[in-house]
């Protein structure tokens, strides 16, 4: 294994060197300020499950490009190639695009593809999080961390001592890069209060319609983070119905900063993608520990101990991911 993440890092290293040489110099930009980023993670996955998994793959090759017009007018271009292999249905490596008008002093109105604002981890930058992977919320019901094609104002103020940021947004309703289905347009609402720095609370609501038959898919959450350094608690519940089925997920995680460079954490992460009926749940324990190699760039390696509501069956995973910012 050592072997193995010892050449996995040297390959990772080089395409980030390239790709950094590549954008070193000024970037010429018809109008305005123009800035050039991304994201290259590369995972190892063991999984002795029921589809046993031994192998490696890209998670996610980001490239953002982003700017502004004048500081009122900004927008961004982010595409991923990777993802057209992780997930079969889609049809364009695109991942974000949109222009921001910020023509009032509290508030923002953000037009295009872009993340729908429910949920707390999947709207966090994949590049921050404390595992290789996102909580069920995310990965397997894929209710946070979606996109959608729409509007969303969004905001940012203070009531006496406490920070309020309310997110409000109209959507297709049918995902990324997909054409709209039916005429019904869904809402998606968000709002977060810090009553104080290291403590934010929050509640989110997505209400819509999917697909010609305008099947139902409504989901609520409510969100809690806790952060006084070296310690961070966060969590979120939510429960919302697909189609006829309703649906139940919650998790619990704790990360602890060691020093500049180790960070370990563990999470429990509950889901059950059928809560009307018995023997659907599953639990994962997940422990972890990140090695920062250099700023956002880091290596993580993760195990993840899952049990089952019904039948008990060995399906624990290993993952090993190798991130690399620019």
């Amino acid at each position: 294994m050592k072997k193995t993440l010892t050449s996995v890092s040297v390959i990772a290293g080089l395409c980030a060197g390239m790709v950094c040489s590549a954008f070193a110099g000024p970037v010429e930009s018809g109008l305005g300020k123009t800035k050039v980023s991304g994201l290259l993670q590369i995972h190892y996955t063991y999984d002795n499950g029921a589809n046993p998994m031994n192998m490696f793959r890209f998670r996610r090759a980001e490239v953002k490009v982003s700017g502004e017009i004048n500081p009122k007018i900004l927008w961004n271009v982010t595409i991923d190639p990777a993802q057209v292999n992780e997930d079969v249905t889609r049809k364009s490596p695109l991942q974000d695009a949109g222009v921001t008008l910020k023509h009032c002093k509290y508030m923002a109105l953000d037009l295009g593809q872009f993340k729908v604002p429910f949920g707390m981890e999947g709207l966090d930058s994949s590049a921050r999080l404390d595992f290789a992977e996102r909580a069920a919320l995310s990965s397997v019901f894929k209710w946070s961390e979606g996109r959608d094609l729409g509007m969303m104002l969004r905001s940012d103020f203070k009531i006496g001592d406490v920070k309020i940021m309310p997110f409000l947004g109209i959507f297709n309703g049918e995902g990324q890069n997909r054409a709209d289905l039916n005429n019904g347009k869904d809402i998606a609402a968000r709002l977060v209060a810090m009553p104080i720095t290291a403590l934010q609370i929050g509640v989110s609501h997505y209400n819509g319609k999917t697909g010609a038959a305008e099947a139902e898919n409504t989901h609520t959450a409510g969100e809690i983070r806790y952060i006084m350094d070296p310690i961070s608690l966060y969590g979120e519940y939510a429960t919302g119905k697909a189609g006829t089925t309703n649906k139940l997920t919650y998790y619990a995680s704790a990360a602890y900063k060691i020093n500049d460079i180790f960070s370990v954490a563990a999470r429990y992460d509950f889901y059950d993608a059928n809560s009307d009926t018995s023997g659907n749940a599953l639990a994962d324990i997940t422990g972890g520990i990140n090695y920062i190699i250099d700023g956002l760039t880091k290596l993580q390696l993760n195990y993840v101990s899952r049990s089952e509501e019904s039948l008990s069956v060995s399906n624990d995973i290993f993952r090993c991911n190798l991130q690399v910012t620019y």
